[in-house]
């Protein structure tokens, strides 16, 4: 049979038997989205325009004109009874949405098929629905449970059901195949939502089971780890330790490696380790924590302020060409120096990272001398060094400013230290001789006044 547009499709619905719907979608996607204008089954006071959203089954639900026999036989055919009333998101439920005379949205109507739908047709379709999440799922269907289904659906699945039990789940675009327990996966899965995650340790799932993640083209590339190590966000990592997980060097290792370096609750999960295992930590890890309060916390219980990461840079140097001024003011609050008590100048890193970034930048100029600017106005503000950031600065490969050189010239930069031989730019030549001549000038005027003091006395 010819497949139907929506509006005959309903039609269809309403006028025939179950046979003939069994043979109809016997040949057509009983699931497919269809959209039907169904303004004939409203009174004047709602207006004359009215769509109905949803499918072939959500359709006969709610249509007055069908039995619940063309129900079973929809639900035989393979339609979906999820009713995607259990799913997190509401974008796709059934709804009938109203359109006035001028063609403006009046409101949009969602259709709660499981609570609404009375008589025989809610009695089959609550009690195929709850067969439905009750059934034993494959690996992959536990994986769309775990990522889109709401909490309760997850709860109760897992209430007769083994959360530590074996799951295999393929990523191809990243190569790697999970092999592991079902709540590790949840741990490990960057879709699957905390609460997920931690409905399954509260039935029961083990924090120490072991997770195997291993390449896809290669086997015998893979790594094993509990699934305390496995979480994915700060919050999941919270609800291990919840759990029962022990804080340790690979955990703290785990948290300051993760991806997003601010993300949602980093700063308090920070803060926990500190508090519970402040021994775990090393001065390594001091260049990689985002909570200002935590890194002076552990500078504070005698953790090498000087240390220097892997690009030989200070904490203070680091926090200030990472552009993270509130790292660097709990720093100088702390009373580390801007040389950062390695007897680096910040200015000089800051220049040389711009000119770094500028040389693979292809002509992302503003972007960078935007942030680049951000970092320099800082070093300039709180300068202990004015002369030494001045001939940092005048190394920067593009968009010298003058206001950035005399503000350094008002904190005392010599700028007699900078070689004009070194400067192209006639406008920077002439920004110098004439804070050179001006120095000169209060030296004499100094010299003259105290000429003329000697003279008075003579």
């Amino acid at each position: 049979m010819q497949r139907l547009n929506d509006n005959d499709l309903a039609k269809y619905i309403d006028s025939s038997t179950p046979d003939d719907l069994l043979a109809y979608f016997a040949e057509h996607n009983v699931n497919d989205r269809i959209t039907v204008e169904v303004g004939d089954r409203f009174g004047v006071e709602e207006g004359a325009d009215a769509t109905f959203y949803g499918t072939a089954l959500s359709y006969a639900i709610w249509s007055n004109k069908t039995g619940v026999e063309h129900i079973r036989t929809l639900i035989h055919e393979g339609a979906d009874v999820s009713f995607e009333d259990n799913l997190q998101t509401t974008q796709t439920r059934s709804a009938v949405q109203f359109v006035d005379e001028e063609g403006d949205e009046r409101g949009r109507i969602e259709i709660n098929l499981l609570r609404d739908t009375e008589g025989e047709k809610g009695a089959l379709i609550n009690r195929t629905h709850q067969h439905w999440r009750q059934r034993d799922r494959t690996d992959a269907e536990v994986v769309t449970m775990l990522r889109q289904e709401r909490l309760d659906v997850i709860a109760d699945y897992f209430e007769s059901r083994d959360p530590n039990s074996q799951i295999t789940v393929e990523f191809p675009r990243d190569d790697i195949r999970y092999i592991g327990p079902v709540a590790g996966f949840a741990a490990f899965d960057s879709h699957v939502p905390n609460e997920a995650f931690k409905a399954l340790m509260e039935r029961g799932g083990e924090i120490n089971a072991v997770c195997r993640i291993e390449k896809i083209s290669d086997t015998r590339q893979y790594d094993q780890d509990a699934v305390l190590h496995q979480c994915s966000s700060p919050a999941k990592v919270q609800t291990a330790l919840d759990a029962g997980g022990m804080p340790d060097v690979r955990l703290i290792n785990d948290v300051l490696s993760l991806p997003h370096f601010n993300a949602p609750g980093r700063w308090e999960l920070e803060q926990r380790l500190v508090n519970v295992a402040s021994e775990q930590f090393q001065d390594r890890h001091l260049h990689e924590l985002s909570n200002p309060k935590v890194l002076v916390d552990l500078l504070m219980m005698g953790h090498d302020a000087s240390v220097l990461n892997a690009d030989g840079q200070s904490l203070m140097v680091n926090a200030v060409v990472s552009g993270d001024f509130l790292r660097a003011d709990a720093l100088r609050e702390f009373g580390l120096p801007m040389n950062g008590g390695a007897g680096q100048h910040p200015m000089d890193h800051v220049v040389n990272k711009f000119n770094e970034d500028l040389a693979y930048s292809n002509g992302s100029v503003l972007h960078l001398e935007s942030r680049c600017n951000r970092c320099v106005d800082y070093v300039v503000e709180n300068s202990e060094d004015p002369t030494a950031d001045l001939v940092g600065y005048m190394k920067m490969a593009y968009g010298v400013r003058e206001s950035k050189l005399q503000s350094l010239f008002d904190k005392g930069a010599d700028s007699s230290q900078v070689d004009l031989a070194d400067i192209k730019d006639e406008r920077l030549q002439g920004i110098f001789n004439n804070q050179q001549s001006n120095i000169l000038n209060r030296h004499i005027g100094s010299q003259d006044a105290l000429i003329s003091r000697q003279q008075r006395r003579m």
